[in-house]
């Protein structure tokens, strides 16, 4: 924790994962090592905010790792987020094109409609509306319009108390 704290990106998630097996993140955490990741902007874009957060954090973390000298300016707080055990994931029940109907970091409430997946074969069809199955934020979306069966569409995320967490956790 106090890695992603030392970080300071506006959000940090704590994310359930879907699908484990294999991953970098699982062998490195397995082996008793530290892993620290980021996904800022997704989808392969970069902004000059997300640029910026990113350039920030690498600072702030080699400052808390002691590999660059302490700094006057303090670190933005960091709200800690998680993806619940149900919920937090939305898939593609259809394929079609995804319509995404909000911006990321948008709070959501609980049967929201948060987008629509139009058919591709039926065009004359009403579109699929998809809601949301909890209350939270938005924190990830379809990166592309077309979308499969199963594909994840929108992720999300409810606030995390970290005081239940020890302070040497890393995520």
């Amino acid at each position: 924790m106090l890695a992603a704290k030392s970080f300071g990106a506006p959000v940090s998630l704590v994310l359930q994962e879907l699908d484990s097996k294999g991953m970098l993140d699982t062998a490195v955490e397995n082996s008793g090592k530290i892993f620290i990741s980021t996904e800022l902007g997704g989808g392969g874009f970069v902004s000059p905010e997300t640029l910026k957060i990113a350039e920030n954090g690498i600072r702030n973390l080699l400052r808390h790792l002691e590999i660059l000298p302490p700094d006057e300016e303090p670190v933005p707080e960091t709200r800690f987020m998680q993806t619940p055990d149900f919920g937090g994931y939305l898939m593609a029940p259809q394929e079609g094109l995804y319509e995404t109907l909000l911006e990321l970091g948008e709070s959501v409430t609980k049967g929201q409609i948060i987008g629509r997946i139009h058919s591709l074969t039926q065009i004359e069809a009403p579109a699929l509306e998809v809601r949301a199955q909890i209350d939270g934020m938005l924190v990830t979306r379809a990166g592309r319009a077309h979308v499969k069966v199963w594909d994840t569409i929108a992720v999300i995320a409810t606030d995390f108390d970290v005081t239940e967490f020890d302070n040497n956790t890393t995520v």
